[in-house]
């Protein structure tokens, strides 16, 4: 028997009787305060998602004598693209025993997770996980663009490092009341306004059969898995849940994080859906929102055609873009490597993968300049 093919018989899935050894290997490796700790997060995560296989959690772990010399874990979901629904599972957390590495376990830990889904997701990975992937045929779709709207200027100049040059031309009432006229005449003209929620409910059904129509490959977004990611989530989160609505009905939502960085309160746009055509009063109205609550900066990371003209048109501009995105189709899934070849299919945010995860764990990130760390370590 090869060396690969003994690797690859040291591969197992997670089960109970595993708990005690992972612990041990996540305590050294993430650290005992880190969400791969949390057996509240390891629920969430492994049994209370909605496109998880009962009894079946997508955590792969390569163990020698008891001892585990490496982890490599998957958040399953489904991705639409075009007409068709395909299974997909976002790569987090790879890890492997520092005197194990490049002796063939990631590898043989990377081969299980391929083999779970129809499409293969990354994003937020290190350089050594990015350029091994690559080397196992994924494709890289580069950097998610990340945008920068100013509420107080000399705040934002600080906690995002933008030109000091916006402190000197945009003084703070001006970058405030621009944000609260736009929401509050785009809101008028198109009879819109954002409702705030505090769970998620059925009626998101019925914006994801709308809204996705306008998209050609995004993850999934109705309502079990909204009530999932948002709802469901253990631990100290600041989510803002909002409906976006059209004479009282329902037609998108909007959630946003708050954060203190740096003495300010900054605000990141976490996940959205809408019709293409309602995209620039969501944004507009979401703006607002966060000016009405003081927010010194929003910040909005995504992959989405279009999206940044708009909201370039709302007093936004690029920052520097730190979150790679990558992935991979297995064979079943061919028909569509066409359209997911083409970056400007995508739909993309932070509520896909675990890219806003860490701020619940570890408040002290630096989420203005370099973002959440490596989604897959090496």
């Amino acid at each position: 028997m090869s060396y690969a093919a003994q690797m690859a018989k040291s591969i197992t899935r997670y089960d109970p009787a595993d708990r005690a050894a992972l612990r041990d290997f996540q305590v050294e490796y993430f650290g005992p305060h880190s969400r791969q700790c949390d057996d509240r997060y390891f629920e969430w995560l492994f049994q209370k998602n909605p496109y998880q296989d009962p009894g079946r959690p997508t955590l792969w772990l390569c163990k020698r004598d008891g001892i585990v010399l490496g982890q490599q874990a998957s958040i399953p979901c489904l991705l639409k693209v075009g007409d068709v629904e395909l299974t997909a599972g976002w790569g987090i957390d790879l890890m492997v025993r520092s005197e194990w590495r490049l002796k063939g376990v990631a590898p043989a830990l990377s081969t299980a997770y391929e083999e779970s889904a129809e499409v293969l997701l990354g994003a937020a990975m290190s350089d050594a996980a990015h350029r091994a992937f690559l080397r196992r045929g994924w494709t890289d779709r580069g950097l998610l663009p990340y945008l920068v709207r100013p509420l107080d200027p000399e705040a934002c100049a600080q906690t995002s490092h933008a030109p000091r040059i916006l402190t000197r031309l945009t003084p703070e009432f001006a970058a405030r009341g621009s944000a609260s006229a736009a929401g509050a005449i785009l809101g008028g003209l198109t009879g819109t306004s954002l409702e705030p929620i505090t769970t998620f409910d059925e009626r998101v059904d019925a914006v994801w059969a709308a809204a996705s129509r306008d998209y050609r490959a995004l993850v999934k977004r109705d309502f079990q898995f909204l009530h999932w990611r948002f709802d469901q989530i253990p631990g100290e989160t600041t989510y803002q849940r909002h409906y976006l609505k059209r004479r009282g009905q329902v037609v998108g939502y909007a959630v946003t994080r708050l954060e203190q960085w740096r003495g300010s309160t900054v605000a990141r746009l976490v996940d959205y859906l809408v019709p293409r055509a309602s995209l620039r009063v969501l944004f507009a109205l979401v703006i607002r929102e966060m000016n009405s609550q003081g927010v010194a900066v929003v910040f909005v990371e995504q992959l989405n055609q279009g999206a940044e003209r708009v909201l370039r048109s709302l007093g936004c501009f690029r920052a520097r873009a730190a979150t790679r995105f990558i992935f991979n189709v297995r064979g079943s899934a061919s028909p569509v490597r066409n359209v997911l070849n083409n970056t400007e299919s995508w739909f993309i945010n932070l509520a896909d993968s675990d890219l806003d995860h860490e701020a619940s764990y570890r408040p002290d990130l630096p989420i203005c300049e370099s973002q959440v760390p490596g989604a897959i370590s090496h």
